[in-house]
């Protein structure tokens, strides 16, 4: 019988042993994910403030453009005459765009969806003027 109750004490320290650890690896597991989640949050707000501002620094840049085009200063010349340049390309493939569209034919039989203008944000374009495109 003492063999009997020596057994069931080790199986109550072991069980014990067991407890405790799990106790720990539970505990240890609940911090990492706090401190996971706390990344993730943070990650999220960094992607978010560096969003808005790229989406200043273009407000800024197209303010910028628009009332210094004519004459901007000397280290911007180069850049305003890059967004000039590309403004034109642009005008003159909505023209294009126009008279394909007036011929009422899409090339190799594509349907309008294929050969519609989509705007910067992904999405189908109502207009296909420059005029109409005063974002671009």
């Amino acid at each position: 019988m003492a063999k009997f109750e020596d057994l069931k004490q080790r199986l109550r320290e072991t069980a014990e042993v067991i407890g405790d650890v799990s106790i720990d690896l539970y505990k240890r597991a609940e911090e990492k994910t706090k401190i996971l989640a706390k990344k993730a949050k943070l990650q999220a707000e960094i992607a978010s403030d560096k969003t808005a501002v790229k989406k200043l620094y273009q407000e800024i840049g197209k303010a910028y453009y628009e009332s210094h085009k004519l004459y901007p200063e000397p280290e911007l010349e180069q850049n305003c005459s890059d967004v000039t340049a590309a403004l034109e390309r642009i005008a003159l493939r909505y023209e294009e765009l126009a008279e394909l569209r007036s011929t009422g034919d899409a090339p190799d039989g594509a349907t309008d969806a294929e050969t519609s203008v989509w705007d910067e944000d992904g999405g189908e374009a109502e207009a296909d003027t420059p005029e109409d495109k005063s974002d671009v």
